[in-house]
């Protein structure tokens, strides 16, 4: 496996080093077959994008988001209950939600590199059922939107409705200029959940302290 590779390749180095003089005799006893002995274990760094949330977790995220961002509430519920990923969440329209045939039709993705309509590939376009617990938020939150004169026509999330922490200037609902992608969802959480306030949200993850509060991580937890 790849630690056993790693120190089986260590030793060769060490015996070139002691073969050319580069390291003196003495090194094999004092350290060398020791080496050769030792149990090595990976560190097992926590990755916060992979997290798992528990129902404890979860009560906590939703019940700390303010009012005025309920948006992201939504954001999350999509990923943690139909198990999409954050761009396909930033990329849908309201044209893309039956709620006749409770039906969403994953067709485009806003990402960090651009906005991508009617996608192709099956891992990408695909229709899925909603799940009957998850419809009555869905059309509460299209009861607010409403309030917006929004169309089917208008993106489900546009980077208007987030501007208690403004990302950028915005003018309409449905131009794919101004919907939002994964950076500008992470760094609301960030804002939301900071360290000082939430500190067990935040884990090693073998560089830094990052936060677990993550878009993958609700897709991780549908999973």
């Amino acid at each position: 496996d790849t630690i056993r590779g790693k120190k089986s390749l260590m030793v060769l180095i060490f015996e070139y080093g002691i073969n050319k003089g580069y390291l003196p005799p003495s090194f094999t006893n004092d350290y060398l077959d020791d080496f050769k002995r030792k149990n090595i274990k990976t560190s097992n760094p926590i990755y916060p994008r992979d997290h798992v949330f528990t129902k404890e977790e979860l009560e906590i995220i939703w019940t700390n988001i303010p009012e005025y961002l309920s948006a992201t509430i939504m954001h999350g519920k999509f990923g943690l209950l139909q198990g999409l990923r954050c761009s396909e969440i930033c990329g849908l329209f309201w044209r893309d939600i039956d709620l006749e045939k409770n039906l969403i039709y994953v067709r485009n993705a806003s990402t960090t590199a651009g906005f991508y309509r009617d996608m192709k590939s099956e891992a990408g376009a695909r229709t899925l059922p909603i799940l009957p617990a998850f419809i009555s938020d869905i059309k509460n939150f299209l009861e607010i939107s409403l309030e917006r004169n929004i169309t089917e026509e208008d993106l489900v999330f546009p980077r208007k409705i987030f501007r208690k922490y403004p990302i950028g200037h915005f003018h309409s609902n449905s131009n794919p200029k101004e919907s939002i992608d994964a950076n500008d969802i992470a760094k609301i959480y960030r804002k939301i959940f900071t360290k000082e306030k939430f500190p067990d949200f935040w884990r090693w993850n073998g560089m830094k302290d990052e936060l677990i509060v993550q878009s993958h991580a609700f897709r991780r937890t549908f999973a």
